[in-house]
């Protein structure tokens, strides 16, 4: 979030980025497990240091502080403490008194940024598909943050994309997240429901929907449908929402994605495709946050836990 002053605005950054550090942990090997006993911005400089300044700028270096964290590896079988370390995770550049940041010898200011919210969004793309926007505000062990699914009046089937898997049917994917064959007729009518199960309802062409899903959410695929169903549900119950965003949209708060959220988000394209409804506006204020360079470093953060874990 925006701050008025460089003070707040660095103790802001320093307390988002040694949570988004101590999130990480731990770390689970075979035997061992590397718990975080404390981590924090070692920050030691003076915003108004003008002469250390100069000096990163003159010769190409960085006006930044490390991020340390204490750490003890413990042995998972008997609880003991094998060794306990202060190492230095990472390290971030300090803002100055003109609101900027001195990286790699290059002053520079970071303007706020409008991003859309974690949400679900639905309109019509330029090919005649209506399409909902599914985007994850945080989905712990998965390799997506959003997906998209799709209804065309055409074929007259609902479909998902997950990355560079498309194709994938929604009927599968909600009778894997629990709902039931009369409650996706019920919503969909009769015609559509034939449609999706014509194309994806035997149990072969099921079980290939949902390893898509689960090949590109979390690198794994199952062996049989009752297997990739358990998966499927358990891996998107992970995926977290916005419930006041999700409000606006499918009228009801979500606050991870479930059967009924999908079934009311294709409910709703079905809407679309008839007229009655209009598609989300996602240039409104109320659909976008403002984020700032604290935001910004938490992300990037999250996304870094192989690199964190290796040092």
């Amino acid at each position: 979030m925006a701050q008025l002053d460089p003070e707040g605005a660095f103790e802001t950054l320093k307390t988002r980025v040694a949570q988004a550090v101590g999130d990480h942990f731990p770390f689970e090997g075979q035997n061992r497990r590397l718990e975080m006993e404390k981590v924090w911005v070692d920050d030691d400089l003076d915003m108004d240091d003008i002469r250390s300044q100069q000096h990163a700028k003159l010769h190409g270096g960085s006006w930044a502080v490390p991020v340390k964290a204490r750490v003890a590896l413990i042995d998972k079988e008997s609880g003991d403490v094998l060794d306990r370390s202060t190492i230095t995770v990472a390290r971030v550049p300090k803002i100055t008194r003109r609101y900027s940041y001195i990286v790699d010898g290059k002053e520079r200011q970071v303007d706020n940024q409008f991003r859309l919210k974690s949400g679900v969004y639905h309109r019509e793309d330029e090919a005649g598909r209506l399409v909902t926007q599914w985007n994850i505000n945080k989905w712990d062990g998965a390799k997506a943050d959003r997906f998209w699914s799709f209804f065309s009046p055409k074929e007259r089937v609902f479909t998902l994309k997950f990355g560079t898997m498309e194709n994938i049917g929604l009927y599968p994917v909600l009778r894997a997240m629990g709902e039931s064959d009369d409650q996706i007729k019920k919503a969909w009518g009769k015609d559509i429901f034939d449609a999706s199960v014509d194309k994806f309802g035997d149990d072969k062409k099921q079980l290939q929907s949902l390893n898509k899903v689960l090949k590109r959410t979390t690198g794994h695929v199952a062996k049989d449908l009752n297997e990739a169903r358990t998966a499927v549900r358990e891996t998107m119950a992970a995926a977290e929402l916005r419930e006041d965003s999700t409000k606006l949209t499918l009228g009801k708060s979500f606050n991870v994605v479930n059967g009924e959220a999908m079934l009311l988000s294709s409910k709703k394209l079905l809407g679309l495709a008839r007229g009655d409804i209009k598609p989300d506006d996602r240039e409104s204020l109320a659909f976008k946050d403002i984020l700032s360079t604290e935001d910004h470093l938490a992300d990037r953060l999250h996304r870094s836990r192989g690199e964190i874990g290796r040092r």
